[in-house]
């Protein structure tokens, strides 16, 4: 019985590993998600700039304006990049202890079922002892 409970022991801080894992992908999932969402911002700015500056005669300062936004998408690209090799190792993370986690239910479930086997054989041998006994007083 001692062993049961190491085993469901194990099973819940296996279960606590995993859902930390998945809080931790989901907040890099999260900062992804921000960085998408600045670039379409940048891409908006650009175009609301871009009418504005149609209607005015000073095309230099747009496209200096351009090259700075051009800038900071690429940057946050390359930080997106950054973001999804985290992200890919965090589930590979996820992944094998997930895998651990099966592992452990599976061995709770033959333990279970082997203790409720040998309850079953128990109760058996102790029903045709009685059987055995009754017979004999015959």
């Amino acid at each position: 019985m001692e062993n049961l409970k190491s085993i469901k022991s194990l099973l819940k801080l296996q279960n606590w590993k995993v859902d930390e894992k998945r809080r931790e992908v989901g907040m890099w999932e999260s900062k992804r998600a921000k960085c998408i969402d600045y670039i379409e911002q940048l891409d908006r700015q650009v175009a609301a700039e871009k009418e504005a500056f149609d209607n005015t005669v000073v095309g230099a300062d747009f496209g200096t304006f351009l090259k700075g936004v051009k800038k900071r998408q690429e940057d946050t690209w390359k930080k997106i990049e950054k973001i999804d090799q985290e992200i890919d190792a965090l589930k590979d993370q996820l992944a094998e202890l997930f895998q651990e986690l099966k592992q452990y239910e599976i061995v709770l479930e033959q333990r279970l079922k082997r203790l409720s086997d040998e309850e079953k054989k128990r109760e058996q041998e102790f029903l045709d002892e009685i059987g055995l006994n009754l017979h004999l007083r015959k």
